[in-house]
């Protein structure tokens, strides 16, 4: 059972066209039986949104940015760091 979790999120807009994303989630340590304990975990990601012209959205993100070795079974480790771009445009 895990006692307590925190997640905050914030975006600002430096400028008219970006957007940055930055989170962090907070876990407290948890038992999954009556004999294992897994400790606590703190993930944080980032993204940035960039809105290019004539309707085109370019977006990246960093997700556990610190990529530490957290567990979130017993023998199962989360998965590490991960990065992605995303192009949209709309029509």
């Amino acid at each position: 059972m895990q006692a307590h979790r925190l997640f905050l999120c914030v975006t600002a807009p430096p400028l008219t066209w970006l957007d940055i994303q930055a989170t962090l989630e907070n876990n407290s340590e948890r038992w999954i039986s009556n004999t294992v304990q897994i400790d606590g975990y703190t993930i944080a990601s980032l993204k940035a949104t960039l809105r290019a012209l004539f309707g085109s959205v370019i977006e990246t993100s960093v997700d556990r940015v610190s990529n530490s070795n957290d567990y979130l079974d017993a023998g199962f480790p989360a998965p590490g760091r991960s990065r992605f771009v995303n192009l949209r445009h709309d029509f």
